[in-house]
């Protein structure tokens, strides 16, 4: 009996130990959503309120190497990758390219260098 009973004990903790492992999927500590602050076109510098109609841009990156980029009110599914600082979107064919260090990202989008900052 006393054999059966401690044979009992161990498969529940054995149990209780699965059940504790995993804890899902890691998160990134680069995913965010990171705003636009500023664009600089050909040495003049801008905010987005002066390019865009409605102010808006920002890239949210997700862990696992995806991300959302909206522009104007219109957002897109992309893919991300990091390699050192060096940041690589690609956004429906086009690559953009450039780089991500203390949360701020500085991306090169057809000819404009997009500085977006990381929100709290």
């Amino acid at each position: 009996m006393k054999k059966v009973f401690a044979l009992m004990i161990a498969l529940t903790l054995a149990l209780c130990l699965c059940a504790c492992g995993g804890g899902g999927e890691e998160t990134d500590p680069n995913a965010g959503l990171y705003t636009c602050t500023g664009i600089e076109m050909m040495g003049i510098t801008m905010t987005p309120e002066e390019i865009f109609e409605d102010g808006d841009a920002s890239i949210e990156l997700k862990s696992g190497g995806k991300c959302t980029f909206t522009m104007e009110g219109t957002s897109e599914t992309c893919d991300w990758t990091l390699d050192g600082d060096a940041i690589t979107v690609e956004v429906e064919g086009e690559t953009f390219t450039g780089t991500l260090a203390d949360g701020v990202i500085v991306l090169d989008v057809m000819g404009m260098n997009m500085t977006f900052e990381k929100g709290e």
